[in-house]
């Protein structure tokens, strides 16, 4: 696959939030990740009905882990809920770039702006936009491209970006997070739409 193909993987399955946090524990005792997915799809820790039905979900949700730097994944599994819901944030974009860049380009630019409704039609303004860059886009089904919006628009809202009538939450960090984050990765601060954006980020 061409390293510019959007992977629209994260259709499958969306935050999934209480699996991840297992993989991550897992893969944080073992250190290792082929023993990590053999622990848990043996031990069905997933709690999937069928064998093939865990390795497709573990599959998925490890593919992100694996973007998370060693320091970043011990911080994971030992920080609060809400801070793990941004670290899987971030890595999902990390994983996604169609996700990583409508972030980038519609909620980022929007909380600088301080419009904070994300609608939907801003979803078909970004879409469109990649139709060029993004060839594969223009060979999806209507069927599949809200599909798309609708798993979007659910790991935003899973992980507290968005209220239920799609309206920006403002994300405030604690200091421990935002060091962590600049040291590994500044460009993921701009991956939440944070008070003050531009002063946060620069401090």
């Amino acid at each position: 696959m061409d390293d510019n193909t959007y992977s629209m993987g994260f259709t499958t399955c969306s935050i999934r939030i209480r699996e991840s946090i297992r993989i991550a524990e897992v893969y944080v005792e073992l250190r290792d990740w082929n023993a990590t997915r053999s622990y848990i799809i043996n031990n069905n820790l997933l709690q999937q009905r069928t064998t093939s039905s865990s390795k497709k979900i573990y599959r998925e949700l490890a593919s992100r882990l694996k973007l998370l730097t060693e320091i970043e994944m011990l911080y994971l599994v030992n920080c609060t809920e809400e801070e793990k819901l941004t670290l899987l944030w971030i890595a999902v974009c990390r994983r996604y770039g169609f996700i990583r860049e409508f972030v980038l380009e519609t909620l980022h630019e929007s909380n600088l702006l301080l419009d904070y409704h994300i609608k939907q039609s801003d979803f078909e303004v970004f879409f469109n936009s990649k139709l060029v860059s993004h060839e594969e886009l223009n060979n999806i089904s209507s069927a599949t491209k809200n599909k798309v919006r609708q798993i979007l628009f659910r790991m935003l809202s899973e992980v507290g970006l968005i209220h239920a009538d799609n309206r920006i939450v403002r994300q405030s960090l604690s200091p421990a997070l935002f060091d962590l984050l600049k040291s590994t990765d500044q460009n993921s601060l701009y991956l939440l739409p944070l008070y003050d954006a531009p002063n946060f980020i620069q401090r």
